[in-house]
């Protein structure tokens, strides 16, 4: 028993499928009008791959004299590996920004931070800038333990 698609009551359904198979091939691939298939990963064309990759690294010192290293990341973590971990290089940042009229809170949010982490006693932190020269011919591209250059940024004392 087929169904006349020429009926009145069911003439809608076939035009709610033709406009939206028209409005998917007719759309341009912008965000906002083709949201089955937006990458942000594929949204700005192929970047060029590039030459040096720098990071901040902290070494905390503590009153035993120990020197412990962290990155940014390490200061706040989370407990998936698919959320964003901006908080450590924010304050990071932050502290390190002397045109901030507020940097000296985020230094000593920072020594807070770290201290809690560590669960010592801080003497110093000391910023350095570590860069390296990213070769693709090679695996892994950065050689992590050798950086190509470290700069010291500036040394946070207690009571900064």
């Amino acid at each position: 028993m087929a169904r006349d698609l020429g009926a009145p009551g069911t003439r809608w359904p076939v035009f709610v499928v033709l406009a939206l198979a028209a409005g998917l091939v007719l759309s341009p691939g912008t965000r906002s009008a083709w949201p089955f298939a937006h990458w942000w990963l594929y949204h700005e064309g192929v970047p060029t791959p590039a030459r040096e990759v720098s990071v901040v690294e902290l070494r905390a010192t503590d009153t035993a004299g120990a020197v412990h290293r962290l990155w940014p990341r390490d200061l706040f973590t989370l407990d998936d590996d698919s959320s964003s971990q901006d908080s450590g290089p924010w304050l990071v940042g932050r502290a390190l920004d002397t045109g901030d009229p507020h940097h000296r809170d985020h230094e000593r949010a920072l020594w807070r931070r770290v201290e809690h982490l560590l669960g010592a006693e801080l003497q110093e932190i000391e910023l350095h800038q570590l860069t390296w020269a990213v070769d693709f011919t090679t695996h892994p591209p950065i050689q992590v333990e050798r950086p190509a250059q470290d700069r010291a940024l500036r040394t946070i004392f207690r009571g900064d």
